[in-house]
């Protein structure tokens, strides 16, 4: 009978354990996009100041 108890405190403690486990890799996959799209942005902006920069000094 005691084994019995062990057995489901331990899968009660599984779990609980999976489930802090879910939350923490769903807020760091929020943060995770976050940082991407900052860098897309950051990217798009430099891409974009020096092909206008480019043009600007190209056009006769």
């Amino acid at each position: 009978m005691d084994l019995r108890l062990e057995r489901f405190a331990l899968r009660e403690d599984l779990i609980e354990g999976f489930a802090q486990i879910r939350q923490e890799m769903s807020a760091l996959r929020v943060e995770l996009l976050r940082w991407t799209f900052a860098f897309w942005l950051g990217n798009f902006a430099t891409t974009a100041g020096l092909m206008a920069l480019l043009i600007r000094l190209l056009q006769p």
